[in-house]
């Protein structure tokens, strides 16, 4: 069971807050729940200042976009490069007869199954970079779509 919320424990919030602590900061401190915390300090009149923590998420996704955007710029390079294969000679070998014996040749193009396989691997490729590119032009959309509701007061931004 948890212990009881005291008067110290409003003096102590009340302290810690005009500090400019954090709700997860506060809570730390005292050894209580953020929940309890934000309670207490709704109750107490006391409010925090979330701007630190949107403009940390608002980086956080900006990040997240610039990895999505190399990552599908990466994704189309290795497509190309598997592509290029389908044009290149390619180096067949085998081992046989009784003393197992090496041998290679050198074809024109790869063989119809390592074509078959090169162009499945460049389609995979190619369809990573394009739901990458989907995912990245959603998220823009839905930003847009935020920023418009608010400008137009239709809601608020996110």
């Amino acid at each position: 069971m948890p212990r009881p919320w005291t008067d110290q424990d409003d003096v102590t919030l009340a302290d810690l807050h005009a500090t400019g602590m954090s709700l997860h900061a506060i809570a730390a401190e005292m050894g209580r729940s953020k929940q309890t915390v934000n309670r207490w300090a709704k109750q107490a009149g006391l409010t925090f200042d979330r701007s630190k923590t949107a403009k940390a998420v608002e980086a956080r996704k900006i990040d997240a976009a610039a990895r999505r955007v190399r990552l599908e710029e990466r994704y189309l390079v290795e497509a190309e490069g598997l592509l290029d294969q389908l044009h290149e000679e390619a180096v067949v070998y085998s081992f046989g007869g009784a003393e197992n014996i090496y041998n290679e040749h050198t074809l024109a193009k790869p063989t119809y199954a390592d074509q078959r396989n090169i162009m499945q691997a460049s389609s995979i490729a190619t369809t990573a970079a394009n739901r990458l590119r989907d995912l990245s032009v959603d998220t823009e959309a839905s930003a847009v779509d935020a920023w418009a509701d608010a400008m137009l007061g239709g809601g608020e931004t996110a």
